[in-house]
């Protein structure tokens, strides 16, 4: 890419890379959190956090706020079936909004 670059726009010529990333990129079907409490064990919360890819601006202090709450036993300010576990190995259909 690079090199295409530079052959396009010789005022890049002497343009170079300072340095790469490369890694995994945790991220769920439907590109949501999971979050939950582990009903066979109670007191263990279950957050996928890290699967915001794309949403982490918009919903991860939302998303926070809703592990928060689940594990402190109050009323969580939004609905957390959205972001239950089973949605991704139960047969729900990912593209619809809400999962039902």
């Amino acid at each position: 890419m690079l090199a295409k670059l530079k052959a396009a726009y010789s005022a890049l010529s002497r343009l170079g890379i300072g340095g790469l990333w490369a890694g995994w990129i945790s991220l769920t079907p439907d590109l949501l959190p999971v979050i939950l409490a582990v009903e066979r064990m109670p007191g263990l919360f279950l957050s996928l956090a890290t699967c915001l890819r794309g949403h982490g601006s918009g919903i991860g202090s939302g998303a926070g706020r809703l592990a928060a709450e689940l594990i402190a036993g109050g009323a969580p300010s939004v609905d957390p079936h959205r972001f239950r576990y089973v949605r991704l190995v139960g047969g729900s259909d990912l593209a619809t909004p809400g999962m039902t």
